[in-house]
């Protein structure tokens, strides 16, 4: 029998929701019940709902706040269990992944909430695109180079084990590995350890071997890659699947 159900989008606009970034998945639905919200407010996150004792209800609502000299988001993405969330920033001369921990939002009291981890890069202008793997081993961004002439853009896909990156205490350690990418790619996703990346007549895949990457045919017969794919998913089969949409409607 089906139920009715309904989503209080005034939440979203009260508290001035800006889905005008470009953040490409603005808007999560977390916690285990799936009522907690997280999404952008200008140059903040805010988190609605994600307290679940009963004594903290009256908080709830909290906002991370991000460093004065952030200059905007690029990015956020969340482990498939919510309890993890990543948020690209954009600085003037660095690019931040910041990784925080929200299975820790249990206080009484709303306060800064700091991240447990950072990543900080000066190679990078921007981190256009990050995401967890599926089971949340790895970490994997897109990062733009940084480059004299703007004209060309040189794009990297930059893999870090999530284990080895909870470990160092220093922001500037060194990436699983790196994957040279052509301009127009858009999106990396990882399911265990085969990575997909897409974008402007580009889907390909790349298998992580030791701390390498590996690049192997496509699967998918009569592939046309003279087409813009708009995005891609990992579903939960049980053989690694994957489905990839194009800018045409086209549906693999």
């Amino acid at each position: 029998r089906r139920t009715k159900a309904s989503l209080r989008l005034d939440l979203l606009k009260a508290f001035g929701a800006d889905f005008q970034l470009n953040i490409r998945d603005p808007l999560f639905f977390a916690g285990e019940n799936g009522k907690a919200i997280i999404y952008p407010v200008g140059h903040h996150i805010a988190i609605r709902d994600i307290f679940v004792r009963e004594e903290l209800r009256k908080n709830d609502i909290m906002f991370i706040y991000n460093d004065t000299d952030v200059l905007k988001l690029t990015s956020m993405n969340t482990t498939r269990d919510y309890s993890l969330l990543l948020v690209c920033e954009k600085k003037a001369k660095t690019a931040v992944i910041s990784v925080y921990n929200l299975s820790k939002l249990n206080f009484k009291s709303i306060t800064i909430f700091k991240p447990k981890r950072r990543v900080i890069s000066t190679i990078y202008s921007e981190f256009i695109y990050a995401s967890f793997s599926i089971d949340g081993n790895y970490i994997a961004a897109l990062g733009v180079v940084k480059q004299d002439d703007t004209s060309t853009q040189v794009i990297h896909g930059i893999i870090w084990d999530v284990q080895i990156f909870q470990s160092y205490k220093d922001d500037n350690y060194k990436p699983k590995c790196v994957i040279v990418l052509p301009n127009g790619v858009n999106k990396i996703t990882i399911e265990n350890k085969l990575i997909c990346t897409s974008g402007q007549n580009h889907l390909s895949f790349w298998y992580i071997y030791e701390n390498s990457v590996k690049e192997f045919k496509t699967p998918i017969k009569n592939l046309d890659l003279n087409k813009n794919f708009v995005d891609h998913e990992w579903l939960q089969l049980k053989v690694p699947t994957l489905a990839a949409i194009t800018e045409e409607r086209d549906l693999y």
